[in-house]
């Protein structure tokens, strides 16, 4: 069978004498054909223009052959540019429409697999391609605006070649572009994922799954997630075993929580609350309903007390009445623990600190060390190096006077002020020895 070319409706190509364009001519059957009719022939000026018909339902056609397994259609196989509704192509194919233009691909397979555009890029020529290298761009879809002068940049997604490339591997980054707010406009890129998965926003060389990098003088939070109805704003975090969930609780006043469960992928809000901090500011730890600044509850809590209005942190654990609780600080074995007590003028001027080398508990005032307990229970007043149980140093002990003294313990000893009956003070001891005994100092 002869080869051509076949048009719809079975309709062939005929030159029109005196006309520019190419005709259809009605065949004699549906088979019939010709090879090279001469309508196509180049070396008339301008060309030929194919007009398929008279009526906008009268398509062309173009086939390779009849025959049910098709052969290729081929345009410009050494070089030119295509123009599908673009009489000046600009590039290999230049589609243009006045209404919104799609291209689409279409496949019709039953490989599991569809439609694809496919990029490809070497080195050297098409009939010998050479590696390509890496940082070279392989291919890139780009959007263009018109400004009211020339198409300028609005975006671009492009890939690229990275790293290592080498026989069966081109390892691939895929960048998103954006243009710039600017004059004139810049296409700037904004996110790239790499050959490994990670993703990179203001970077190309992201460290984590997710890395993001800015450099401005912007208050505004580097990420935000936004919740637009009933549900909580919240990401959560797991491994095998554990998971937390953090966010706002949308449920509960719209606390910040840090939320957890002991299965992987479950964490909620609202659900064995570590962590809360409401609207005031106040947190709570192990509490979802903090009562101070900081409310921290034990695994045992009952009701709480009326708080004085001056209370910051509240440390609770109190179901029942043998419901101990501590606060514990826990330093190094050569160093101090300290509590600091101050206001907006000096942070330190009042101290109590446990010494571990020495383990001895002394008391500031002032700036001052004013008491000291040392390892054995004596008392120093004034004194860093007690030498009795009650050591007073560099100052009187001052007793005021007593109407009813308490009555000594077995082998013990009261010391008192008191009226000796005269209207004068006297000082007394009384001992407990058998029979109470007493020693008086009259004045």
């Amino acid at each position: 069978m002869a080869t051509g070319v076949k048009f719809s409706e079975a309709a062939l190509l005929t030159p029109l004498v005196g006309d520019e364009h190419i005709g259809i001519e009605t065949p004699s059957s549906s088979t019939d054909q010709r090879t090279n009719p001469s309508g196509l022939d180049a070396g008339r000026t301008g060309g030929r223009t194919i007009t398929g018909g008279r009526a906008a339902s009268e398509n062309i056609t173009i086939e390779s052959t009849e025959d049910p397994t098709k052969g290729d259609v081929i345009l410009n196989p050494t070089g030119g540019s295509v123009g599908i509704g673009e009489a000046s192509p600009e590039v290999v194919l230049h589609v243009s429409s006045d209404t919104p233009t799609k291209l689409l691909t279409s496949s019709h397979n039953s490989s599991g697999t569809g439609a694809a555009i496919q990029g490809r890029y070497s080195k050297g020529t098409a009939s010998a391609p050479t590696i390509v290298s890496d940082g070279n761009t392989v291919s890139e879809l780009v959007s263009l605006g018109y400004d009211g002068t020339a198409y300028r940049a609005v975006g671009a997604i492009k890939f690229f070649a990275k790293d290592t490339v080498a026989s069966t591997r081109v390892p691939g980054n895929l960048a998103l572009y954006t243009a710039t707010d600017a004059t004139p406009s810049i296409n700037t890129e904004r996110m790239r994922i790499d050959s490994s998965g990670n993703i990179g926003m203001g970077t190309a060389s992201q460290q984590t799954n997710v890395h993001i990098v800015e450099s401005n003088t912007d208050t505004v939070p580097a990420m935000e997630i936004e919740q637009l109805s009933t549900g909580d704003a919240a990401l959560q975090f797991s491994i095998v075993g554990d998971a937390y969930a953090v966010g706002i609780d949308n449920s509960d006043d719209d606390k910040f929580k840090i939320s957890y469960a002991s299965t992987a992928g479950t964490a909620a809000l609202g659900t064995n609350d570590r962590l809360t901090i409401d609207s005031s500011g106040n947190v709570g730890i192990g509490t979802a309903i903090p009562s101070k600044n900081l409310h921290v509850l034990g695994n045992i809590a009952g009701s709480l007390p009326t708080l004085s209005g001056t209370t910051v942190a509240l440390f609770q654990r109190n179901q029942t009445t043998n419901h101990d609780v501590s606060v514990q600080l826990i330093c190094g074995t050569n160093a101090s623990a300290r509590i600091f007590l101050g206001d907006s003028d000096s942070g330190d001027i009042g101290q109590i600190e446990y010494k571990q080398n020495s383990n001895s508990l002394s008391l500031h005032t002032n700036s001052a060390e004013r008491m000291r307990i040392d390892s054995s229970g004596a008392v120093g007043v004034g004194t860093t190096s007690p030498d009795s149980r009650l050591d007073l140093s560099d100052g009187a002990l001052t007793f005021s006077e007593m109407t009813s003294p308490a009555a000594p313990a077995a082998n013990g000893c009261v010391l008192s002020v008191e009226d000796n009956g005269a209207g004068k003070t006297r000082l007394m001891a009384r001992f407990a020895t058998g029979a109470t005994q007493q020693v008086a100092i009259e004045p």
